[in-house]
């Protein structure tokens, strides 16, 4: 759907910002879960903005997002924080990043939306306009204006 060069880059070159730390990824009792999850996530995420112009920033909004919650996993694991504040303020940076992303993937949809209901209605005033009869053009037309403003549209 995008026509970005970016969207047909290889993300393997920046394999690399998607690696985990060592203390997160080799950690002996839950990195090996730690790994699974955070790619899981990558995954799901990349899924998600299909057809989203990625550029850079947004590919390393998505890394963000992964290392952020893995690394509330791993405190979580570890049952280690270096205090209530650390808590609280990874949460919350992880909850403003994740905002933002919803909001680029919403934008996206209503984009999309609002290409489709042009394209939609071309083709029912094309065949609007084929009627002869102008009775039953007005009548049509009447019925789609109030069955598009009855979804909101």
């Amino acid at each position: 759907m995008s026509d970005s060069p970016l969207d047909a880059a290889p993300v393997d070159k920046l394999a690399p910002a998607f690696e985990l730390p060592a203390y997160i990824g080799e950690h002996p009792d839950f990195g090996e879960r730690l790994r699974g999850i955070h790619d899981e996530v990558v995954e799901r995420l990349r899924r998600e903005a299909m057809g989203l112009p990625m550029d850079t920033v947004q590919q390393l909004l998505i890394e963000r997002i992964a290392l952020i919650y893995i690394q509330i996993r791993y405190h979580e694991y570890a049952n280690k924080w270096d205090s209530v504040n650390q808590q609280k303020e990874l949460n919350n940076y992880w909850a403003t990043i994740t905002t933002e992303f919803s909001r680029l993937l919403a934008n996206h949809e209503d984009k999309l939306r609002e290409a489709l209901f042009e394209e939609i209605s071309g083709v029912v005033n094309d065949a609007i306009k084929g009627i002869e009869d102008e009775e039953t053009r007005k009548a049509l037309r009447l019925k789609v204006k109030e069955g598009l403003a009855a979804i909101n549209l």
